[in-house]
């Protein structure tokens, strides 16, 4: 190619009308690639580099020019014309990734990569129609966040919350300065974890699907949001009971005590009266006759409830669970290491035992301990409460898709929140002792809950039960019906996580009819249309955070980005992909995702291209950093 040629196409860019149209060039590529063996040759010369290609409009002019070009349909004025106008349109459209795409990748001469002269020219019209600046020219535009937008969650609304709970739960979040969510989910965690297996429900007219009311819940958000002042402020009515408890049984072994020792002198009194009678000649059977006249089986030692527990093996949850067959509550402050340590290598066990607490139906569990012999667990029911952050927890669900979480643990977790943070605002006062009080009551109503007293049925298969009313039930069935038919057109992973809510929404129905109950608001016995309607709305509220959470987990681009972002001073400037790729840093071990991450970086614009042609056939992209992120090597 001459240089008056790259002269003429600067000074007068052409405007593409006497240009063939991208359509047509794709009719030339298709006729001149009939043969299989020439067309393979072309997509293995070049299939590596568009794969590359993130930009839909980059990928169709190079795939157009660079097979038309490879069959020799076009003369290399043709092309250095149809480059420059294409760049033209692409650019003054603001396409500025497209028109870098162009000027870098569109060669005639089949030497891609090198700087030709339509390469030049699509360089030089670039900076000349828009001012497209190269990686010295100084110019550099305020780089954007890398992350993509949230996506929206509502914010929780108070009339979700039951009303017995509502000014309790609004005044600890304004004087934490935390989310409602946060403290409305731990509550309600928490008042699950004490119905336990106690009343279930049967939410189906006349099927026996039995589910128990169990739940785990995680709140979501980076550090320093207040999670776990929030998880506090919701669990202080447990603690109180907890607090309680613990007087309680400290009555009852007094008591014990002394029965016990009244216990061993009426044993010694009665040795002596039987050696007498012994001697006086009383037979054996005699003697066993008055020994069972004078001696009772006693009282057992008395256990203390258990309402909580924060960190345990699962055998020693077994003996727990062996004296609290109603189920308890487990709290993680912090639920990732916990979760990735089930997924190891001799924890399958483990994950298993969870598994099953979370259906809360598993019945007649037996475990052997190593030197404590066997332990039974009549109900093996537990619900979790953790917080978490964004970032690992995203790696969790990652996991799952990658089939690391196969059997739906995460998605487990249905009272999932991730709420938007508002600004700090200082809030000093007493706390409202009469809503507290009030709360309070709920927690100890739920706490002495026995199946007769929430009017439950029993027909002696499993556990007592309750069904919806009428209008309950309509609400019930309209509800799972759009469930069912929505779910086979969700992605897989949301898919999972909300099919989990056939047992959350007919769980959060019973729950809040029973702290209806509680209140003196209800009447025992079916679950109302009322609460069968508050639990279909927390269903929709939860599926839009789930949605958020899950959206950031298909966004791996940013990952990388932030990490690259975050280790810019372990980088020289400029660097190359391959600098990238050989640190080896989690989530860039494969090239695709280190292309991806650097994409997203030029794109946002931290870092800036720059073909170094050097002497080989294959020139190197450098990435000069943005000045005001470089950092330093």
């Amino acid at each position: 190619m001459s240089n008056s040629t790259s002269k003429d196409a600067h000074a007068q860019p052409r405007t593409g009308a006497d240009i063939p149209a991208i359509s047509e060039l794709e009719s030339r590529h298709t006729n001149a690639c009939r043969n299989e063996a020439a067309f393979r040759a072309v997509v293995d010369k070049y299939g590596d580099i568009s794969a590359k290609m993130q930009h839909p409009a980059a990928r169709r002019i190079h795939s157009a020019l660079v097979f038309a070009d490879a069959n020799q349909t076009l003369h290399d004025g043709d092309v250095n014309a149809f480059v420059t106008a294409q760049l033209e349109t692409e650019a003054r459209g603001g396409d500025m990734i497209a028109a870098q795409a162009l000027a870098f990748w569109c060669d005639p001469n089949q030497q891609l990569f090198r700087p030709s002269g339509a390469t030049k020219i699509a360089l030089e019209t670039a900076e000349i129609i828009v001012g497209f600046p190269t990686p010295d020219d100084g110019e550099w535009r305020e780089p954007l966040p890398l992350g993509n937008a949230l996506l929206p969650v509502p914010a929780l609304p108070l009339p979700l919350i039951p009303e017995p709970l509502r000014d309790s739960i609004k005044d600890s979040a304004e004087r934490v300065s935390c989310p409602l969510d946060y403290i409305a989910v731990a509550s309600l965690v928490a008042l699950a974890s004490l119905v336990g297996n106690t009343v279930c429900i049967r939410p189906k007219r006349c099927d026996d699907w039995l589910v128990v009311p169990n739940l785990w819940g995680a709140l979501v958000g980076n550090p320093s949001v207040k999670k776990s002042p929030a998880v506090a402020e919701g669990l202080k009515p447990l603690s109180r009971l907890k607090a309680q408890a613990i007087e309680k049984h400290k009555d009852e072994m007094r008591a014990w005590a002394s029965n016990t020792l009244l216990d061993e002198l009426d044993a010694d009194t009665l040795k002596s009266e039987l050696k007498k009678r012994q001697k006086a000649g009383a037979t054996r059977e005699q003697l066993r006759a008055h020994i069972e006249e004078q001696t009772s089986d006693g009282d057992a030692q008395p256990t203390l409830k258990t309402y909580s527990v924060q960190d345990s093996t699962i055998e020693a949850l077994a003996v727990v669970l062996e004296r609290n067959p109603r189920g308890f509550l487990m709290q993680r402050d912090e639920l990732s290491g916990w979760i990735r340590a089930l997924g190891k290598q001799g924890h399958e066990q483990d994950r298993a035992f969870y598994i099953e607490a979370f259906s809360g139906d598993a019945t007649n569990q037996q475990f052997e301990r190593v030197g404590r012999g066997t332990t039974f667990v009549s109900h093996l029911t537990l619900s979790i409460l953790g917080t978490i952050q964004p970032l690992p927890f995203v790696q969790l669900i990652r996991a799952a898709a990658s089939g690391g979480d196969a059997d739906g643990f995460v998605a487990r977790f249905q009272m999932l929140v991730c709420p938007d943070v508002a600004p700090y605002k200082h809030v000093d006062r007493h706390p409202d002792t009469p809503a507290k009080n009030r709360a309070f009551k709920i927690f100890e109503a739920l706490d002495a809950l026995t199946p007769e007293s929430a009017g439950a049925e029993f027909d002696g298969k499993e556990r007592p039960f309750l069904r919806f009313s009428a209008a309950g039930q309509t609400v019930f069935d309209d509800w799972i019906i759009d469930l069912e038919t929505r779910l086979p057109n969700l992605s897989p992973l949301i898919q999972q996580h909300v099919s989990k809510y056939r047992s959350l929404m007919p769980s959060l129905a019973l729950l809040f009819h029973l702290i209806a109950v509680a209140d003196g608001t209800a009447k025992p016995g079916r679950v109302s249309e009322k609460a069968a309607m508050m639990a279909a709305e927390w269903c929709e509220f939860l599926e839009a955070h789930a949605r958020r959470i899950y959206a950031m987990a298909s966004d791996g681009a940013t990952d990388g980005a932030e990490l690259i972002a975050q280790r810019f001073g372990q980088l020289d400037n400029p660097f190359t992909a391959r600098d990238v790729h050989q640190k080896r840093w989690m989530g860039l071990t494969e090239r695709a995702d280190v292309d991806s991450a650097l994409a997203r970086l030029e794109d946002r614009g931290w870092i800036r291209p720059q073909l170094d042609a050097g002497i080989s056939n294959r020139p190197t992209v450098r990435f000069w950093k943005h000045p005001a992120k470089a950092g330093e090597k």
